[in-house]
């Protein structure tokens, strides 16, 4: 009995159904699992226990919330399409063509997928690179069965069809896409609407499209910002500095420690009480009213009543731009002084007028005349003559030049490239510049563009290209023009022995794009370099989720970040940061402002033996532990290269320890005493190396372990044996 009334009901139900197509908010695409109330009147009318197997074909094509809701009379199917989520209909269509789907699967697939633009346009309303090709997957399959079929029972599916039809027409595959590309957006909101709504607070908190809106204590005052801007040794720092000095309190920013540690002795010296503040040593002047810092260590918290900012053009440096636009944009100063040359004029101008501040500028010109040579020395190291100063572009090159130019000349050399201490640089500089000195030729990378004040009467560039980077698959690349006027600038000084200065090349294939360099413009510097701070990073990981490494929440948000024409991230200080805050992750459990601070941290990657101590005290800091400074002091004989190298190691070891003493507490690092004495035994090391002469040795020889070395300093040789080939260590760009 009961099977003869079921299969009476089933087909009065099909009937029923033929009549009445309807919609309700949805398409048929949608899982039958959303009304379990028709499925379960189905199955218990039917009595099957599979519901599955009872439910008709027609039924699992669309959702119904209400059955006997829904059936209407017959005449009601002749007022279609007034409304969308109140009507029914079906309409009949023409499927597509072979030849059309395979268009269709064309242009939704290699031309999408291949398209940057598209990709772009998707990003920008929060699908990320990691949802497009899914979503542009499961779009494809929606649009495929939406077309393959003779009957629609949908408006979504009806216009969908029209915009199809559309595109095919257009005879231009950009035409077409440009006609499907809105309905896949629209599908792909409704698809992931989570995901894309992550996606833009991720957007919405990596924004640095106003920075200066960070600082508001600066934008409540009015500033004066007077650009001093002109070539090297104009007396632009000069005069911004005697303003400096004249100010009831104030704060000088360099980019470099040996400019802070001069702007800190010469204060002093005239009578102006001034404290000495870098990331790794701080001296305080009892009642000093100024501070000579770096540029990282300036206080956007204090007040002053004049500032100066020096070398502002490095204010788009992709390694430390971002120093600069912070000391810009937040230092709190009735009057900022930026010294610099033209090539940022135009750039801090629209910074002054985004901030509402006003703006000056005061052009200088060279004080003593500056004359290009019409011929090169011909490689002859014998036409060198005193006061003569030679450019090379690695540590290897200035221990070779040195060692050849004593053996050709028989005349002293004073060394400075970037991986000295900043207190060796500036000793071996007044060596150069006493009269009475022996040493009287400068053999010199590109850190003397800047820091020091030399007395220097020809500047020779033994080349005018140098490696970029420190991986085997660098290349040489053409200094820029600014590189070689503002280290060619270097020659001649006013009041000095040799105050009218010459700039040539060692070879003469250099000499014409020596010539075209102080011939031509400078490029100008067209954006401001700019970095997260911690507050931001922290803001960021609490969208991303909990526990998520920095080394991902930087490459996240460098994928993110939203800059207008005025800025750029610094992709150099970008790239270091990844690189030490993946070291970090084989340190343990270290929150996100640790390993913060650790990225900051004054260290060079180059440099495994550094790089091994880094690591040791981000562990004890992980562990709560307090990190003793266990190395001493290298005590081997210093004779080569390598024995200088693995002193200047040390130096930066004993740096990165006084460094995090101050960023993390005594507690943690209580040595910090220890490591300025052990900081100034190795610079009186390394002074009296390099006064006694180092011998130059090819790189095998270099790389034999000393047979009468310590347990510690043998360890430290093979740490050096393992960090690079001897080519790439010849390539390593010194920095400043």
């Amino acid at each position: 009995m009961l099977q003869i009334y079921t299969r009476s009901l089933i087909p009065k139900l099909f009937a029923v159904a033929s009549k009445s197509r309807f919609q309700l908010n949805c398409t048929w695409r949608r899982a039958l699992s959303s009304c379990p109330s028709l499925v379960g009147q189905v199955a218990k009318t039917a009595s099957f226990s599979d519901t599955q197997n009872v439910v008709p074909r027609w039924v699992a094509k669309r959702n119904y919330a209400n059955v006997s809701s829904s059936i209407q009379k017959d005449s009601d199917n002749s007022n279609l399409l007034q409304s969308d989520t109140e009507k029914y209909f079906v309409k009949r269509v023409k499927p597509l063509s072979d030849k059309e789907r395979e268009r269709l699967r064309y242009l939704l697939k290699d031309y999408l997928i291949d398209n940057s633009k598209y990709l772009e346009k998707a990003f920008e309303i929060g699908i990320s690179k990691e949802i497009y090709p899914r979503a542009l997957r499961l779009f494809r399959k929606h649009v495929h069965e939406a077309t393959g079929r003779k009957e629609l029972y949908t408006l979504e599916d009806v216009e969908l069809y029209n915009v199809v039809l559309k595109a095919l027409l257009s005879k231009d595959d950009a035409t077409a896409v440009e006609e499907l590309f809105p309905s896949f957006i629209e599908y792909t909101k409704h698809y992931f609407p989570e995901e894309i709504q992550v996606r833009n607070r991720m957007r919405e908190y990596a924004d640095l499209r106003l920075p200066h809106l960070l600082f508001p204590n600066a934008r409540k005052r009015k500033r004066k910002i007077i650009y001093h801007f002109g070539p090297t040794n104009s007396g632009k720092t000069y005069f911004a500095m005697e303003r400096l000095k004249e100010a009831k309190n104030g704060v000088y920013a360099g980019p470099l420690r040996l400019l802070a540690l001069e702007a800190f002795e010469k204060m002093n010296a005239d009578g102006v009480f001034t404290n000495l503040m870098t990331g790794e040593e701080k001296k305080l002047i009892p009642f000093a009213s100024h501070t000579a810092c770096t540029i990282e260590m300036l206080s956007t918290e204090e007040e002053y009543e004049v500032a100066v900012i020096d070398e502002v053009q490095m204010i788009g440096d992709a390694q430390r731009g971002w120093s600069w636009t912070r000391g810009l944009l937040g230092v709190q100063a009735s009057e900022v002084h930026l010294c610099g040359d033209p090539s940022t004029k135009e750039l801090l101008m629209r910074l002054a007028e985004r901030c509402d501040d006003e703006f000056e500028s005061k052009e200088y010109f060279r004080q003593t005349p500056l004359e290009i040579c019409q011929k090169s020395l011909n490689g002859d190291l014998r036409n060198l003559r005193d006061g003569d100063a030679i450019v090379v572009f690695s540590r290897r090159d200035v221990y070779e030049t040195k060692y050849r130019v004593e053996q050709t000349t028989g005349k002293k050399c004073c060394v400075i490239y970037g991986s000295l201490p900043p207190e060796t640089r500036s000793y071996q500089a007044r060596l150069f510049n006493d009269p009475d000195s022996e040493y009287k030729i400068l053999v010199a990378t590109d850190a003397i563009g800047m820091g020091l004040n030399l007395n220097i009467r020809r500047i020779i560039f033994a080349s005018l290209e140098k490696f970029h980077g420190s991986s085997s698959s660098s290349r040489k690349e053409p200094l820029s023009f600014a590189l070689i006027r503002q280290i060619g600038g270097r020659a001649g000084r006013a009041f000095s022995k040799y105050p009218n200065g010459e700039v040539t090349c060692l070879y003469e294939h250099d000499m014409p794009r020596l010539k075209a360099a102080f011939k031509g413009s400078i490029p100008t510097v067209d954006s401001a370099g700019l970095m997260p701070t911690l507050d931001q990073i922290e803001l960021f990981a609490s969208v991303v989720g909990d526990n998520v490494k920095l080394s991902t929440l930087l490459d996240l948000f460098a994928e993110y970040a939203k800059l207008d024409n005025l800025f750029s991230l610094c992709e150099q200080k970008f790239l270091e940061m990844r690189r030490i805050a993946r070291l970090l992750q084989q340190a343990g459990t270290l929150s996100l402002r640790e390993q913060f601070e650790f990225c900051q941290a004054p260290v060079k990657i180059s440099d495994p033996f550094l790089m091994k101590y880094l690591l040791s005290f981000a562990k004890n800091v992980a562990a709560g532990v307090r990190s003793e400074l266990t190395i001493r002091p290298y005590r081997g004989k210093l004779l080569t290269q390598l024995d200088l190298q693995k002193l200047e190691s040390r130096y930066r070891v004993f740096d990165l320890y006084s460094y995090l003493s101050e960023k993390f507490g005594r507690d943690f690092f209580p040595d910090y005493s220890v490591a300025l004495a052990y900081k100034r035994r190795t610079i009186e090391s390394l002074e009296t190396a390099l006064t006694e002469g180092i011998r130059f040795q090819d790189d095998f020889d270099k790389s034999k372990p000393g047979k009468n070395n310590s347990r510690e300093e043998q360890q430290q040789d093979a740490w050096f044996r393992l960090a690079a080939a001897p080519e790439e260590s010849s390539k390593a760009d010194d920095g400043l």
